[in-house]
């Protein structure tokens, strides 16, 4: 970030991790507010005081009341903040309902800017643009036009869902499954669809739990759950799914606290895989490599996932690494 960013930053801060004039702080509230009001919620998940992409959408975009005017006609505008510092955590509402949130919607990257009706259904999904306040209105207007069409499938899956019993529960489980695969991970409708797969997928057919899981893991919602079920599905990794599963989990972790047992999985999963595909343990390894030097403070095991990530890996970059590892007294 750069020392203009930083300065900027300081001024946004005070504001944006408490709403603002025209932004809502706590989700909860803002959606009791779009219900009475008939509107539609607007959500930022934002980094308020170092993401510079989302330093510079609030300057040169929510800022302007060419942006505000139109918007707050149609939304409830919601700031969601995930800062650094302890100033700055302190005056959020309720960042355990944040994390919460952006796990739910497999938030990845700062600016993640939702769209959603006041039942909390996403119908649409974007971040940064440049162009201004104007340019980003009609975009939010185009995302809207077309997320809303398509919206009415997925409501008619989910609640279809919702209805069933016996095995039309299961087959309307299937079909929710299936468009959650056609959407793909990064479809506005990726959270909605996969809430009610992660709460059943123990109840579909064999077949379609590994199915399940791997959608899981693809969209953001990997858990302990997912990955057990995983390592029962798959306990030698024949499937690539029990490897697939633990880098997925591990790609989840938000807190150091996670850290360690998280590379208690890949541990386990090392000593029981009969192989594990290149691209996936490569990843693997650099996780096991970096979190073992600098987070478990284990520079053995580091080491250890150093010298597997040699044997794999083609990337000049991540042999040095790993070279670098091994070569540390």
């Amino acid at each position: 970030m750069k020392p203009t960013l930083f300065a900027l930053a300081t001024l946004l801060t005070s504001t944006l991790a408490t709403g603002g004039d025209h932004w809502v702080a706590d989700y909860d509230e803002a959606v009791q507010l779009a219900k009475k009001q008939g509107k539609h919620l607007f959500v930022d998940f934002t980094g308020s005081d170092w993401c510079g992409w989302c330093i510079r959408l609030h300057k040169e975009v929510f800022d302007h009341d060419e942006f505000l005017t139109p918007m707050n006609k149609d939304y409830i505008l919601v700031s969601l903040d995930f800062p650094n510092s302890a100033e700055v955590k302190a005056k959020v509402p309720n960042p355990v309902r944040n994390a919460a949130l952006a796990q739910m919607h497999a938030v990845a990257g700062y600016p993640t800017v939702l769209l959603m009706t006041a039942d909390g259904l996403v119908y649409g999904r974007t971040g940064y643009q440049e162009g201004g306040p104007e340019v980003y209105v009609k975009h939010v207007n185009e995302l809207r036009t077309k997320g809303m069409a398509a919206l009415k499938a997925v409501t008619d899956s989910l609640d279809a869902f919702e209805k069933a019993e016996g095995e039309a529960r299961i087959k309307a489980l299937t079909a929710i499954l299936n468009l959650l695969e056609k959407e793909g991970g990064d479809s506005a409708f990726a959270g909605s669809l996969a809430a009610p797969i992660k709460a059943n997928w123990k109840s579909l057919p064999v077949k379609d739990q590994a199915k399940a899981i791997d959608l899981l893991n693809t969209v953001g919602q990997a858990d302990k759950g997912t990955l057990e079920g995983a390592k029962t599905l798959d306990p030698k990794n024949e499937s690539g799914l029990y490897a697939r599963s633990v880098l997925a989990f591990m790609e989840g972790v938000m807190e150091e606290a996670a850290i360690v047992p998280a590379l208690a999985h890949l541990d386990a999963l090392v000593e029981a895989a009969a192989s594990i595909d290149v691209g996936t343990a490569e990843s693997l390894y650099l996780l096991g490599t970096y979190w073992n030097s600098e987070f478990a403070k284990n520079p053995e095991r580091a080491k250890h996932y150093a010298a597997k990530g040699l044997e794999v890996t083609t990337e000049p970059r991540y042999k040095a690494f790993f070279q670098e590892t091994l070569d540390k007294k």
